[in-house]
């Protein structure tokens, strides 16, 4: 599944519920005129947040635990890692056992897995998002996620020039030119990782 669920990875329904009570309580309010429905749905709110905080936090793992996946399989699957670096929206950034929890849109770049002890792995994503949790375990989720050594230089190459061709020829505004602004985000990303001028 796009967005893999366990019993250590909440952030997103945390997320979802964060978005959703509160939109609900405004509905309450504006058919009620009153905001007591607010107070009161805001206080069960954060009343459930703690305990579901307080659940998460004693199952604290003593390792930062990495599960990073695509929607047809796992190419981390639950192991424990020293660091974990993303390209996040905002900037590359590094994420180690006891950091505080956080959910991060990525943007097309490499993930870099550092096992420790000098073993590293890296892989390229074209964008997702990593759920940082409370218990040292980080999700990562990608449409799509290839090993950087398994990615041939070559074909980087010639996509990226189809994609530039295909960029020159479409109308200003349309589905081509926003397809061709996309593949080549991700193509000039690739590029960058492998030190191939695209």
């Amino acid at each position: 599944p796009f967005f893999p669920h366990n019993k250590h990875s909440n952030m997103f329904r945390l997320a979802t519920s964060a978005f959703g009570a509160p939109l609900m309580a405004a509905r309450r309010a504006a058919t009620t005129k009153t905001t007591m429905p607010i107070m009161s749905t805001a206080a069960r709110f954060m009343s459930a947040e703690a305990a579901d905080g307080a659940a998460v936090a004693s199952d604290k793992h003593e390792d930062l635990i990495l599960s990073l996946s695509v929607p047809e399989r796992s190419l981390v699957d639950a192991k424990p890692v020293e660091r974990v670096t993303l390209p996040g929206r905002g900037g590359t950034y590094g994420v180690e056992k006891n950091m505080p929890p956080s959910v991060s849109e990525l943007r097309p770049g490499v993930v870099l897995v550092d096992y420790g002890k000098g073993e590293t792995e890296q892989f390229f994503i074209p964008g997702g998002f990593a759920f940082c949790n409370p218990n040292n375990t980080i999700t990562v989720s990608a449409p799509e996620g290839v090993r950087l050594e398994d990615i041939d230089a070559d074909r980087i190459r010639g996509e990226a020039e189809a994609l530039n061709q295909q960029l020159a020829s479409a109308a200003k505004g349309s589905r081509e030119e926003s397809e061709a602004l996309v593949g080549l985000e991700v193509y000039k990303a690739l590029g960058h990782a492998l030190n191939v001028t695209v």
